[in-house]
């Protein structure tokens, strides 16, 4: 159950950092 937790939300900063990051490339670029 914590484990579950935890790996949503490893998920959820995960796909934040891809998005972040896609900006980044994408203004900058």
């Amino acid at each position: 159950m914590i484990w579950h937790v935890q790996n949503d939300n490893f998920i959820l900063n995960f796909t934040r950092i891809c998005m972040k990051a896609f900006h980044l490339l994408l203004f900058d670029g």
